[in-house]
């Protein structure tokens, strides 16, 4: 009862009896019979809109004007005529000609092929994200791209084999991969993208075309059935499913593709003006759900553009220019490199550019050019993704936005504080409140040095990891961040599975300094303080942190306060980039030094001052837990050193830290 009291005040006594209807839809078998499983012959390709398809066609003609063909494929495009695919931005598998689209490349778990999608458990057949991933048809934009560049239809043959044995093995709403609307969307992403790009390519054949028609009659029931479900999460699940339903509205006549396009446009426009916020930040509270958004915000201008005589709504283009800015403040523009923190579970919807999974800029690059008329980076690979995106007749201004920051910025509504000073780059999560959903990581701070991680998020790894396995407890836990626990208790209670109780609280403000202050000396410090009120209700107790930042250094100082009623274990932690560990004689400080990607090195630094005494533990690579690990990929994990101060009962502590950064040649290691 307590649990469900928590669930009700944090969303609602409405939110909660919608759940409690669904889960006796599912029960009792409504969607089932509502999104029948039926075979693609039974759907008619009369429900096609000819001129809109027609529409499309003429507006990616324009676009693949703009993107000179060059000559050279990408290596994912390459390695799919072998067989070989690239999962999450980071794993190749081989899996044949043609894949088993209904199991585990990691670890060959499947699920059930015949059942329908309402009726398969989430999380029976170990992380279905595994199985989703070669079923979003990413390769199908690097075939088309690579037909694009060439002009060799071997990669446009590849595509529609792919694309017709897909098609065979996964009928209309049967098996897994139908389970998610927003799956379903992504999908129809890369399948209209592809079947537009490859309009002209020889493999692109009327009886192909009508395979692909009826994918998208089928999309579209499929989101449009469930998609109250997808609105009901508040995150990236329904802004992704509205827009996927303007694709399939746009794409189909008649009554049911209108009905479809104006449910799409009213839910868009309301999800845009309640989880975009007014600094930009998304309800997500994620980097990477950020390009999400991002990519999907560019897709919908795309279908408004072409469905609307080239117009784009203004409360489209508002959401998108708040966003775009935000998501700009956290990318290293040297290396494209973002701040990475909240869940990291491997997205990339428009992958239009040959830049790494981690490089930000393709995105960010399209979304200044669509949304703010200007463009965020000099040229570079990454202007493949606004060449695709931008629609023809729009020019950016090749000028840079102004997305580096002198001085300290306090986005509040996102709850990010970000500080650059030279190569140094950090950010805290300090959120004062959550209004959709809560992450597990309040005043955990990260830094980037020269644009390479230093101190680090941790990542994901997996949304349901082997049970039995080493990362049984997931990376998402406070204890896995940049910050303190007390009495070795989460910030919050596990509710469900992606659902934690209650949301903390926290209060913020600039001691001295602020966003106001535009001069930067380096006799001027900024200080800035967060508060952690997570514990007050359980523990009485809070956990203060002070930044203080002065322009012009190398490093910065963090003041972390402890107050409780009654004494309590205090852990502060630190997850730092794998490297050459060396302890400080006294045992009150460290350096680390780790690699990056040049010849170079960086070195780390840290000293620490306590008021009470504390026990530090160091650890790499744990064999049988996630401490000294870290997950810069969906199912890759990574050493890494996980530094922990553990501080004895105690109702008042306060801990100084000093870090310290420097670049050195490689090959040198100073002492401590």
């Amino acid at each position: 009862m307590k649990k469900i009291f928590q669930v009700i005040c944090a969303f609602g006594l409405r939110w909660m009896l919608f759940r409690v209807c669904y889960a006796l839809r599912v029960r009792l078998g409504f969607l089932r019979r509502q999104t029948p499983c039926v075979m693609w012959q039974d759907i008619s390709e009369n429900f096609a809109n000819a001129q809109s398809e027609k529409n499309w066609l003429e507006f990616w003609r324009e676009q693949r004007s703009k993107i000179v063909p060059d000559g050279q494929a990408s290596a994912e495009a390459r390695e799919a005529l072998t067989g070989r695919f690239l999962l999450f931005g980071k794993h190749w598998r081989a899996l044949g000609r043609f894949p088993d689209w209904h199991r585990s490349p990691f670890d060959g778990v499947s699920a059930p092929s015949g059942k329908h999608w309402s009726e398969i458990s989430d999380f029976a057949h170990g992380d279905i994200k595994n199985i989703w991933e070669l079923s979003r048809w990413s390769w199908a934009f690097a075939l088309a791209r690579a037909w694009h560049a060439t002009r060799n239809n071997a990669y446009a043959e590849r595509f529609w084999e792919l694309a017709e044995n897909w098609l065979e093995n996964n009928p209309p709403n049967r098996g897994a991969n139908w389970k998610c609307g927003q799956e379903s969307s992504f999908r129809l992403f890369a399948a209209t993208f592809a079947r537009m790009v490859l309009a002209d390519a020889p493999a692109t054949t009327p009886a192909r075309l009508v395979f692909w028609r009826r994918l998208v009659f089928a999309s579209g029931q499929r989101i449009q059935a469930n998609i109250r479900y997808a609105l009901s999460q508040s995150n990236n699940h329904g802004i992704s499913e509205s827009i996927g339903l303007l694709t399939a509205g746009a794409l189909t006549g008649g009554a049911e593709g209108r009905a479809w396009w104006s449910l799409g446009e009213r839910a868009l426009r309301q999800q845009l003006a309640t989880l975009v916020y007014a600094d930009g930040g998304f309800s997500q509270h994620s980097a990477v759900y950020h390009r999400v958004l991002l990519h999907d915000l560019l897709w919908a201008t795309m279908a408004f553009r072409t469905e609307c005589a080239g117009e784009c709504p203004p409360w489209l283009a508002r959401a998108g220019a708040r966003a775009t800015r935000f998501l700009a403040s956290l990318v290293d523009e040297k290396t494209g490199v973002a701040h990475c923190y909240g869940a990291n579970d491997g997205s990339n919807v428009l992958p239009l550019a040959e830049c790494a999974y981690g490089d930000f800029r393709p995105v960010v690059q399209a979304a200044s050019a669509v949304f703010l008329g200007a463009h965020c980076f000099g040229a570079g690979p990454w202007d493949e993704a606004a060449g695709w995106l931008t629609p023809a007749g729009t020019r950016a201004v090749p000028a840079d936005l102004p997305v580096t920051l002198r001085r300290c910025s306090h986005f509040a509504n996102a709850g990010l504080l970000l500080w650059k000073s030279g190569g140094l780059f950090l950010m805290a999560r300090c959120p004062t409140c959550f209004h959709h959903r809560a992450t597990r990581d309040m005043l955990h701070l990260s830094v980037l040095w020269h644009g390479n991680p230093v101190l680090l998020n941790p990542g994901s790894f997996s949304y349901n990891p082997a049970p039995d396995g080493p990362f049984a407890k997931g990376f998402a836990g406070a204890f896995t961040h940049n910050t303190a626990t007390v009495g070795g208790e989460d910030q919050m209670c596990r509710i469900g599975r992606f659902l934690y109780l209650p949301w903390p609280r926290g209060r913020v403000r600039w001691v001295t300094g602020g966003p106001a202050t535009t001069e930067a000396e380096d006799s001027h410090e900024t200080v800035f303080e967060a508060v952690n009120l997570a514990y007050r209700k359980r523990f009485k107790a809070t956990h203060t942190r002070r930044f203080y930042l002065r322009e012009g250094r190398s490093g910065f100082v963090i003041e972390d306060c402890f107050e409780a009623a009654l004494a309590l274990r205090w852990r502060l932690h630190w997850l730092l980039a794998d490297g050459q560990l060396c302890i400080d004689d006294d045992g009150h400080g460290w350096a680390i030094y780790s690699g990056n990607t040049n010849a170079e090195k960086i070195l780390c630094k840290v000293r620490w001052e306590s008021d009470t005494p504390l026990a530090c533990t160091y650890v790499r690579a744990a064999a049988a837990s996630v401490r000294g690990w870290y997950a810069p990929h969906y199912q890759d994990a990574q050493p890494a050193w996980s530094i922990a101060q553990d501080i004895s009962p105690t109702t008042h502590a306060c801990v100084r830290t000093v870090f310290e950064f420097t670049t050195l040649p490689s090959g040198t290691f100073p002492s401590a």
